[in-house]
C-alpha cells in the first residue's frame, strides 16, 4: 500500500493545486466601468428618488421611466409603426428583455446608473433617502482585497523562519497559502490563520518520541482546527470544499516529503535521531510570544476590517444580492449584439421579402423621385454587416434620451453580461462570531500560558 501512496501523494499535491485555482473566488472589481449602481425596494416612490437626484444636481441619470425605443425613427415611420404591430414577435424581444439591467436578480430591487463623476454625491443621495423613508443602496463589489493576501503571506513566512522543522511546515503550509490567495476573504484568511499555528506547532514536535500522542494531549490543537474548519464554512461551501481540499494537499505534500527523507536516511551509514522527547521540547520553538502575539494581531485586524466592511451593508439594512454586472460572468443579460439585431429587424421588416427563401440579412427595396418630367427608381440596398453595426454603435449617443445602450456603450466588453453579488466582501453575522471565538480562544491560550509560567516562576 506504502509504494503506491508515495505515487498517488505527489499527484494529490499536483491536483488540489489546480483546483485552488482553477475554482479560485476573486472579488471583482466595479460592476460597470464610469457608473455606479444605486438601489431601493421595488415600492419605492420614483418621483422621491428623482427630486433627491435634482436637489444634488445629479443631472444624469438612467432609469426605467426614462427607456424608450432606441432608434432614431419618427413616431410615425414605418418602421416605427411596423413594430408595435409586431410587439410581441420573438424578433423584438429584446426591448422586454433590457428591462432586466434595472432590476436586482430577485425583482426585488429597482436600479439607477449614476455616472462616475456624480460619485461624491451618491453617499448624500443615500443620506437624504433615508430621511425619506427610502432605504437605498450603493453597489459595493470590491477589488482583490491585497491586505488579506498580505497577513496570509507574511504568516507564511515568519512562522517557516520560527519553525524548527521547516521543510515540512513549508511543505503543509504551502497549500494553504494557495488557498487564502484564491479565497481571499476575512473569515477564510482567520481560518488560515488557525490552520497554520496548529501545522507550525505539528511541525516542531514532528517525528519525536511520543508526538501524536502529545499534540492530542494539548486540547487546544483539536479547538483550533475545529474552529478553522467552522470558519472555512461560515465564509460559503465553496470556500469549505476548498479548503478541504487544501488541507488534503497539505497532508499530500507532508507524506511525500517525509517518503523523499526516508528514501535519503536508507542510503546513509549514519542516521541521526532526535534525543528529546516531543513533551520535552518547546511546542512553539522557543518563539511562544512572538507567535502568539503575530497570530492575535493577525486576527484583531482580520475581525475589525470584517466589521468595517460590513457597516454600510448593515446600516442600509440590505443582504447580499444581485446585481447586473458588465462582466457578471454567465451572459444572462442582453448585450449590444442583441441590440444590433433588434435594430436590424425594426429596419427590415417593413421591406423584407416575404419569399421565405429570401436572404434575411439584406434587402433591396425601390425608391421613386420626381426628376422634372421624369419619375426615376433608386434602389435602396441595406445588409446585416460590420458596417451597419459600426453606424448604430455611432448613433447610440445621438439617441435623445439616457438610453441604457449609452451604458453599455461606455463598457470594455459585454459578452457576459450578467449577475454578480453586491458587497463580495461582506462578512456574515455567523462567521464574525466564529471570528471573535478564535481570538478569545487564542488569547485564553497565550495569557494561560503567561499565568502558568509565572505560577513556575
Amino acid at each position: 500500500m506504502k509504494k503506491y501512496l508515495i505515487f498517488i501523494s505527489p499527484l494529490i499535491f499536483l491536483l488540489s493545486l489546480v483546483m485552488l485555482f482553477c475554482f479560485k473566488t476573486v472579488p471583482k472589481g466595479k460592476l460597470w466601468d464610469s457608473y455606479s449602481i444605486l438601489y431601493m425596494p421595488l415600492e419605492s416612490h420614483e418621483d422621491q428618488v428623482l427630486e433627491v437626484f435634482k436637489e444634488l444636481e445629479i443631472n444624469e441619470h438612467f432609469e426605467l421611466s426614462n427607456q424608450y425605443i432606441p432608434l432614431n425613427y419618427s413616431a410615425f415611420s414605418p418602421e416605427i409603426t411596423m413594430l408595435r404591430l409586431n410587439s410581441t414577435s420573438q424578433d423584438f424581444s429584446y426591448l422586454t428583455k433590457r428591462n432586466a439591467y434595472f432590476f436586482d436578480k430577485s425583482g426585488k430591487y429597482k436600479l439607477f446608473y449614476i455616472p462616475s463623476k456624480y460619485k461624491k454625491s451618491l453617499k448624500n443621495c443615500q443620506t437624504l433617502l433615508a430621511k425619506k423613508g427610502i432605504k437605498a443602496g450603493i453597489d459595493a463589489s470590491a477589488s482583490y482585497p491585497f491586505a488579506v493576501a498580505l497577513i496570509s503571506l507574511l504568516l507564511f513566512i515568519f512562522l517557516s523562519l520560527y519553525s524548527k522543522n521547516r521543510t515540512i511546515f513549508i511543505a503543509g503550509a504551502f497549500p494553504l497559502l494557495v488557498f487564502a490567495f484564491t479565497n481571499p476573504f476575512y473569515s477564510a484568511a482567520a481560518a488560515y490563520c488557525l490552520i497554520v499555528l496548529s501545522l507550525f506547532l505539528f511541525s516542531n514536535v514532528f517525528e519525536r518520541k511520543g508526538w501524536l500522542s502529545f499534540l492530542l494531549a494539548n486540547y487546544f490543537i483539536p479547538l483550533l482546527l475545529f474552529f478553522a474548519l467552522l470558519l472555512a464554512f461560515a465564509s460559503s461551501l465553496k470556500c469549505a470544499f476548498m479548503f478541504i481540499i487544501s488541507l488534503c494537499a497539505s497532508v499530500s505534500g507532508i507524506y511525500y516529503l517525509v517518503c523523499i527523507k526516508d528514501y535519503l536516511k536508507n542510503k546513509k551509514s549514519f542516521v541521526p535521531v532526535y534525543i528529546r522527547p516531543a513533551r520535552k521540547v518547546s511546542l512553539y520553538a522557543e518563539k511562544k510570544s512572538q507567535t502568539m502575539i503575530l497570530l492575535i494581531s493577525s486576527l484583531v485586524f482580520l475581525t475589525a476590517i470584517s466589521i468595517i466592511s460590513n457597516t454600510g451593508l448593515v446600516s442600509a439594512g440590505f443582504s447580499k444580492i444581485s446585481l447586473p454586472a458588465a462582466n457578471g460572468g454567465k451572459g444572462e443579460l442582453v448585450n449590444l449584439n442583441d441590440y444590433y439585431d433588434f435594430a436590424w429587424n425594426v429596419s427590415a421588416l417593413p421591406y423584407r421579402s416575404l419569399n421565405k427563401s429570401s436572404d434575411k440579412n439584406y434587402i433591396e427595396y425601390p425608391r421613386y423621385s420626381d426628376n422634372g418630367n421624369k419619375i426615376t427608381e433608386n434602389k435602396l440596398i441595406k445588409a446585416y454587416n460590420q458596417n451597419y453595426k459600426n453606424q448604430l454603435f455611432d448613433q447610440i449617443d445621438l439617441l435623445p434620451f439616457n438610453a441604457i445602450e449609452k451604458v453599455l456603450k461606455s463598457q470594455k466588453n459585454l459578452e457576459k453580461a450578467g449577475y454578480t453579488k453586491s458587497a463580495s466582501l461582506t462578512t456574515g453575522i455567523f462567521a464574525i462570531i466564529m471570528m471573535f471565538i478564535s481570538l478569545s480562544i487564542l488569547l485564553f491560550i497565550y495569557i494561560s500560558s503567561i499565568i502558568r509560567k509565572g505560577a513556575k516562576g
